[in-house]
Order: structure tokens, then sequence, then C-alpha cells
């Protein structure tokens, strides 16, 4: 059993709906984003708090401002509301500046065996990619396969239920909304939880 206690190491950088339990066994679902973004960990510094301890504040609790925050805010809601626990990370641990794809790939080839880690130690039963980046490093960098789902597609793979999800930035809001957006999430999070 492994500690969730709120101070995260690089393997643990995230924040969990489990904080306040002194350990566990499996985690329901394991939300997997890009990064934390460059701009979010400069707000986070500037209002003096952790990164992480931000993010859960900002997709948790914070007013409204941005479509991606309110559709991860959804989604987060609605796995709470089934019963289930959660743990949010992102592939890249670390802080790579905008529009620096040549770092950003590197950080994502450093940072994966973290992500790979973290599959083991929280044996999550459902695993959400938000994202192209994140199903890449999941399916090629920790499993060598090459898999492309679309928003909503349910995969099994190595005992875990695997949704892919647009990531929902103002950029992709229409595809996301299109797509299906949280409520097709919903419907694939339901499917897994009857095929588990």
């Amino acid at each position: 059993m492994k500690k969730i206690d709120g101070s995260f190491s690089p393997l643990f950088e995230g924040f969990s709906s489990l904080e306040n339990e002194k350990s566990v066994r499996r985690v329901d679902c394991l939300i997997v984003s890009e990064s934390i973004g460059n701009l979010k960990y400069h707000i986070a510094k500037i209002k003096g708090k952790e990164p992480w301890k931000f993010l859960k504040d900002y997709y948790m609790k914070d007013k409204l401002e941005t479509f991606n925050q309110q559709e991860i805010r959804k989604l987060l809601k609605a796995i709470l509301r089934k019963g289930l626990n959660f743990y949010f990370t992102d592939v890249v641990k670390c802080f790579v500046k905008k529009g620096d794809d040549e770092n950003f790939e590197l950080a994502v080839d450093y940072c994966t065996k973290y992500l790979k880690k973290q599959l083991e130690v929280l044996k999550p039963k459902i695993v959400i990619l938000l994202g192209r980046k994140a199903e890449k490093a999941v399916f090629q960098k920790i499993f060598n396969r090459n898999k492309k789902l679309r928003h909503g597609g349910v995969i099994s793979l190595n005992g875990m239920k695997v949704i892919y999800s647009e990531f929902p930035s103002a950029r992709n809001a229409d595809r996301f909304v299109k797509g299906g957006g949280v409520n097709k999430l919903i419907k694939a999070i339901s499917s897994c939880e009857n095929r588990i």
C-alpha cells in the first residue's frame, strides 16, 4: 500500500479525491492529461500555492473561467457522483515553455517513467486519457502499441479499461462538444464499470 498524503514527489505529482485517506490499494479512475501548463504553474506561484494544490482548487472549487476548467470539473464531479475515486495527473511532470515542441517531447520521454510507475502503484481500473499526447505516452511509450481511439472510445489494456478523450481546450471546444463531450465519457465510464 502506498500513502497518498498530498505531498507529491515526481511519482505522485497530481491531485486526488483520496488525499485524506491513509492508504490506497487501487484507484478507480486515473485521469491523465498532457501537462500542468506553463500559465497555470505561474498563476499558482503568484497565488503562493503549490501547483497541484492550485489545480485541485482550479478544477474543483474556483469560479469557472475557461472551457477546459468547466468540462474537467463536470467529469470529476460525475466520477465522484458514481461513487468512484480518482487520481489526476499529467504525462509531463515538469514545466516546459509553451511552444517549445522539442523540449516538450524530451520532457515526455523523461517523465513517462513516472507515469508508468503511477500505473503500477495505483493499479487503476479505468484510465482516462485527455488528449493525443497522453494517449501516445500510454499506448506507444509505456505499452509499445500504436493505437488511436475516438472520443469516448474504450480499450482493455493490461487489466485496465482505457478511455480516450479529446482535450477540452477552447481550440478543441467544437470538436469536443460534437463528439459527445463529457456525457460520452460518462457513458464510457458506466460501460467500463459494468465490465470490471
